[in-house]
Formats: structure tokens, sequence, C-alpha cells
């Protein structure tokens, strides 16, 4: 029933004069609003019976979207009352909806007067422009003397007036540019009248693999000049075979593919083949870099060794005749083995003084490096000291107190030159320091960082005083002699420790106790003067690795243990063909030391290893082996009451010794 309404509709109705009034249903209600809102309130709310709590409802009336707040009122009196508020959305989205109209309208004329705007600008911008790109074009087709005229003081008037000096300065770096083509030209006329002078195969391939030029010696052993191939086709187009068969050179092997790779390499294993004869060449491939240090080229240097294959074969060819000399002469030796044994000690003197034949080269490279340093630093030091020392009066009287502090601290930062640094930091670190010279207005800026950098010094901001003088070339001149003269004698402290070190190891291993006494002896300075007698071989591809805890000294015969761990260390080399990781473990177990030897070679044959501690037996080719080696080790143990065990897969060879530590 309707209590009261804000739409003056009365909420009863009038009945017969004896009868009274009748209170009107919301739902009967004559007005549209109340009449659908209570109908929707009924439908959704059974009947009015569920509207507990306040409600907020839309809905539609006519299409027009309703906002509807229902509220129930209830007294202690007995009245239960719904308060229903509906607000139509058209009421309060009028003032929205006229506001939307306006800002329409105000971004229409806004674009509008935006697109003159930029029509008039575009006009102002576009004509001078225009103008400039024919200039542009006349400077393009050679024409020099024409001019841009723009009476503008903006940046395209200045834009014009470069426009107008440019002509002048193409011309004249035309001119120049020109001159430098002619002596390109001339450079490289006398470059291929050198590499067709050189008495070798010339090949060199572009960074695509395809053939970039052939010199006329190259075309005599290819048979052919430049095709167009590419780096995996060069080989069977130019018929380059693996020595002794007929498989084409394999890719991994080939000088050029490698070359690209950043790796310089030498074979002698290729063949090339022509009709009527066969050439074996010898091929050096080296990769040539740009100036951002990626391999640009690779060329390929390749002589015809026919004379030395065909000398090779005939050595061959002897030593096959003297090995069956040698497999006649066995059985004669079998008989005479029992008098060698009896001659064991000077066997064992003979195989030390063959295995330190083996080592001179080695030990000679290592003595000549350090010596070469020490020759080399003392010479620039000799002259450095002649040419500074009756300058540095001089010098020290024109500098004031605050240049010679920077003169000293210039001297102390060039000594902690960093030498691990590679050549491409280095050259980046000189650009940086040119651009800083060249940023304070300092001339000959790169000659300059040339100095710096060769001293060690990567920055100039504490020395710019110094390098602002007038006679700062004499300055930076003395400073660096003065700094090669001490790093020189660094030099010499460090190549002369080197040099005493190996030959105190030459000299340990070269001695001979005649005298056959047992002594005390440290097992692990005698394995490292072994180890540094074997530097040459270990340091260009053996990586060394040393589990030396501390033991006790074992009683032993010191000179015959050094020839069981060279041979030792020799083998477990040789078996790594100089490449690989060689382990050296010791332990104490108990009353033993144990030393174990191992390497990452490939492995000892099953059907060898029972007879690897035989005498004379080898599976090293004729020429490389007595075969005696492994048997004077285990001869050698035997005298100590030792053992030796050796284990081996492919990739992991161990041989262990077994020393007691205290003899019965």
């Amino acid at each position: 029933m309707l209590v009261a309404t804000s739409t003056g509709e009365r909420p009863f109705h009038v009945l017969k004069k004896d009868y009274g009034a009748e209170r009107v249903k919301a739902i009967d209600s004559e007005n549209t609003f109340t009449k659908t809102t209570a109908q929707y309130l009924a439908a959704n709310f059974n009947e009015f019976q569920s509207l507990k709590s306040s409600q907020s409802l839309e809905f539609d009336v006519q299409g027009n979207k309703q906002f509807l707040q229902v509220l129930p009122w209830q007294d202690d009196k007995g009245l239960d009352w719904l308060i229903v508020v509906v607000v139509p959305e058209a009421d309060f989205m009028a003032q929205i909806n006229a506001n939307t109209t306006a800002t329409i309208l105000l971004c229409a004329a806004a674009l509008l007067v935006a697109i003159i705007v930029g029509v008039v600008t575009a006009r102002w911008v576009t004509k001078p422009i225009l103008s400039l790109n024919e200039a542009a074009k006349n400077i393009a087709r050679g024409e020099w003397g024409k001019s841009v005229t723009l009476n503008r003081d903006d940046e395209v008037g200045e834009l014009a007036n470069s426009f107008n000096s440019m002509p002048t300065q193409l011309q004249v770096s035309f001119t120049a540019m020109q001159a430098l083509n002619a002596e390109l030209s001339e450079s490289e006329s006398r470059l291929n009248q050198i590499l067709e002078a050189v008495p070798v195969g010339i090949f060199v391939a572009d960074s695509s693999g395809k053939p970039y030029y052939v010199n006329s010696r190259s075309q005599d052993l290819l048979g052919k000049g430049i095709i167009a191939t590419t780096s995996e086709e060069i080989r069977e187009n130019y018929q380059i075979y693996l020595a002794g068969s007929n498989e084409v050179y394999p890719a991994d092997k080939d000088s050029i593919i490698n070359a690209f790779k950043g790796a310089s390499v030498n074979v002698d294993d290729m063949e090339i083949r022509h009709l009527d004869r066969i050439i074996p060449i010898e091929v050096w491939g080296t990769p040539i870099y740009d100036d951002k240090g990626k391999v640009s080229y690779a060329i390929a240097a390749f002589a015809d060794i026919t004379q030395r294959k065909q000398a090779e074969k005939l050595v061959a060819e002897y030593n096959r005749t003297l090995e069956v000399q040698v497999a006649e002469r066995t059985q004669e030796f079998k008989t005479a083995l029992e008098n060698l044994q009896t001659t064991q000690e000077e066997l064992i003197q003979s195989e030390k003084m063959a295995a330190l034949g083996q080592l001179v080269a080695g030990v000679a490279h290592e003595l000549n490096t350090p010596l070469g340093a020490i020759r080399s630093s003392a010479g620039n030091m000799i002259n450095f000291l002649g040419q500074t020392i009756t300058n540095l009066p001089s010098l020290f009287q024109s500098l004031s107190p605050a240049e010679s502090e920077n003169f000293s601290q210039l001297m102390y930062r060039s000594l902690q030159k960093d030498m691990t640094l590679t050549a491409r930091e280095e050259r980046k670190l000189k650009r940086t320091l040119i651009r800083q010279l060249e940023g304070e207005d300092i001339d000959e800026a790169d000659d300059i960082a040339d100095t710096l950098v060769d001293m060690g010094i990567y920055e100039a901001d504490d020395f710019l005083s110094l390098l602002q003088k007038v006679d700062r070339d004499r300055i930076l001149e003395i400073a660096y002699k003065l700094s090669e003269i001490q790093r020189g004698t660094q030099i010499i402290n460090t190549a002369a420790d080197r040099a005493s070190k190996v030959v105190f190891a030459l000299k340990t291993y070269a001695r001979y106790d005649s005298a056959e006494t047992m002594v005390e002896s440290n097992i692990t300075q005698g394995i490292e003067t072994v180890l540094t007698l074997y530097q040459n071989n270990l340091k260009h591809g053996v990586e060394v690795h040393r589990n030396f805890p501390k033991i006790p000294p074992v009683l032993c015969y010191v000179d015959q243990l050094n020839q069981v761990w060279t041979n030792l260390i020799h083998n477990a080399l040789q078996a790594m063909d100089n490449q690989g990781t060689l382990t050296l473990d010791i332990v104490q177990e108990g009353n033993y030391i144990k030393v174990g030897v191992t390497d990452s070679g490939a492995g000892i044959p099953t059907e060898v290893m029972p007879k690897i501690f035989a005498p004379f037996f080898t599976t090293k080719p004729p020429g490389e082996g007595s075969g005696l080696g492994l048997d004077i080790v285990k001869k050698i143990i035997d005298k100590h009451r030792g053992k030796i065990e050796v284990e081996s897969v492919p990739g992991k060879t161990t041989f262990t010794v077994f020393l007691p530590v205290n003899l019965p």
C-alpha cells in the first residue's frame, strides 16, 4: 500500500459516503514510475517479503535507465514501511552530455586551426629545403659553382651557408682523394710484384670462403687460377687430397677453414693431383684480421715438398730394413740378457743420460729465453742510461717542485704497468687517452699517447702540467728511458731466477752417486726437479695437477728414484702427445708412500698390459724407444722393496709406485 509519494498522487480512493476511503496499492498506481517500480520490486523480491535490508538497484522504464534505492523502516509502534527513492539517469546526465558536445566542437575548431598553421609552417620550411635539395643535386653532378641564396638567420640559413662552402671543400678533398688513389694503386702494384716473386704458392680467400687471390706459383702448383667456389668446395675443385689416400682433404684439418676460425695451422699431409702427376705440399694457414679484430681474409702459403717426401721414403725403407735386422738379432740379444742384468747400474745411468739428451733441446730453450731477456734488457739499459744520465740535472732544474713531484709520480705509475693487458685492450686505452689529450688542446696527441701507453700510463689527468710544457718531448723521452731502465732491472731479476732454477734442476738430475748409499730424501723435491726439466714440454698444452701433501722423507737411492719419476713422466707425456692433463698424487698409507702418475692419453691396450714391464718390449715406432724404461723402473722399485701397479682405460692411465717409509 502507498503511504506517501512525491509524485502528487493521492495514496487512497474515496468510496461511497457511508464507506469512507480506501488506500491504493503501489502496483495499481496511476503514476507510471510508481507502478513500474512497485512491479519490479514485487517480481524480484517475493511481493516485497525479502526486502529486509537496504538495496541499490537499476532498472529501465520505457527504455530509460532508473537508479533505485530501497530502505526498510520499522519502529516499536508496529510500523513496517519501505522508503523507495527513484532517480532517472537523465536528471543528472543532461549537463554532462551538454559539456561533451561543447568539448567536441572545441576540439574540431582546434584541429582546423592546427591544420591551417601546419600548412603555413610546412610551406615556410619546405621551400628552403627544396632549395637545399637542388644545391645537393648540383654538388652530386659536380657543378661546384652554383650556390644557395636564402636570406634567413635561423638554422636553415646556417645550413645554406654550409652548403655554399661545401663545394670548395669537396673539390679539395676530391683532388686529395685522387692523389691517394694513385698512391694506393702504386702500392697494390708493388705488392703484386712482391707476391708474384715469392717462390711459394700464395692463396687468399675472402670472408665468404671464395678464392680472392692466387699468385703465379700457386697457379703452377694448383693447375688453375681463381675459380668460383666456396670454402667447402675448394679442396674438391682444386683436387686437394689427403696424402696416400683417395679421400678429399678433411675440412677439420683444412688450413683455410681453420684460419677463418682464428687458428694458424701448418700441415704437410696434402697432395695436389693432376692428370699426369701428384704433388705433395706443405701448407701454412694464417688468419688476416680487420681493424675490428674480425677475420676478413685467410691466407695459405704452400710449397712443393716432393724431394723431402722422397727422402722420408728412403729413411722409412732404411728403418724397415733396420727393423728386420734388429728382429734377426733379437735372439742373440736374449742370450746376452743375463750379462746385461749384471751391469744394471751402468744401464740405468745410460738410460738417464739418454733421457737427459732428450731434454737438452727443451732445457736449452728454457735457458735461452731468460738469457735473451737479460741480454735485451741489459742492452737497452746501457743505451738508455748513457742517453739519460747527462740530461737529468738540467731536467730537474727546469721543473718546479710541483712538476718534479708530478714527474716522480709519472715514474712510479710507469712501474705499476699492467703486463696482463692484451694488445687490443692497450689500443682501446690509447684511443681514450688520445681523446683526452685532444680535449686539452695538446698537439701531437697520438705520439704522446703512444709513449704513455708504452710506459703503462693510461690516464693523463695528473700529468697535464708536464705535457703542456714547451720541452715536454724531452721530459717524456727521459721518463720513458728511466722507466725502461727500471723495468729492465725487474726483467733481468725474473729471468735470472728462472735460469737459476733450470740450472739447479739440471745439476740435481745429472749428478751421479757412485757410492750407492741410501739417504733420506724428499720425494716431492725429486718430482719437482723432473717437472722443471720437462717444462718446455709441459707449457705448450699440458695441464699439471699437483696433489702434494706434507709427507715424511723416505730412505732411498735418490738418483735412481729420480730416474723412476723421469721415465714415468716422460711416458705419460708421450702417451698424450704433449696435449692433455698430467696428475701427480702423493699420499701416505700406513708404512707406504704412494706416488701416482696419471695421464689423459689413449690408454694401454688390454693385450699389451702383461708385457709392459718386460725388457725390450715397446709399442713405439722403431728408433723412438728401447723398451728398457719400465723394466728399469721396476728393477729400481724392487731394489727399494716397493712395488708398482698400473691401471688403464681410454682417457686415464695411472702408474702407482709404493715405497716403504722405513725399510726393514
